[in-house]
């Protein structure tokens, strides 16, 4: 069974985004910049289009907390507004919570210790 982060730590990983340019898409084909977090939501922009998107913390941790594994970006559309799939995973997996295969990662211990950039 996953260990999983207090929603502190989660949103302590979660502030690592205002450090960074940009990070990928799980595919790479797109990319995120401009990050800014405020009363609980992520805001950034999508690059290719230069459009501006939201993410709730809230349910990007209810995601976090119960998908173990996502092998299909639509498993979140329970937890994130709709056309934020992306997005919310490679959020996921800039703040080392998922491999690329969509798994939890299983030592957490880890997680802390690696920085993302």
């Amino acid at each position: 069974m996953n260990k999983i982060i207090t929603k502190d730590d989660f949103i302590k990983k979660v502030y690592e985004l205002l450090n960074v340019k940009s990070i990928q898409s799980k595919t790479g084909e797109a990319t995120y910049s401009r990050f800014q977090i405020t009363k609980g939501v992520i805001s950034f922009i999508r690059d290719k289009t230069d459009k501006p998107w939201e993410i709730d913390i809230d349910g990007l941790y209810d995601a976090y907390k119960s998908l173990d594994i996502i092998t299909n970006l639509k498993q979140l559309k329970s937890y994130v507004n709709y056309k934020t799939y992306s997005p919310s995973f490679a959020i996921l997996l800039f703040i080392g919570l998922y491999n690329r295969e969509g798994k939890r990662h299983h030592d957490i211990k880890r997680v802390y210790a690696e920085q993302q950039f």
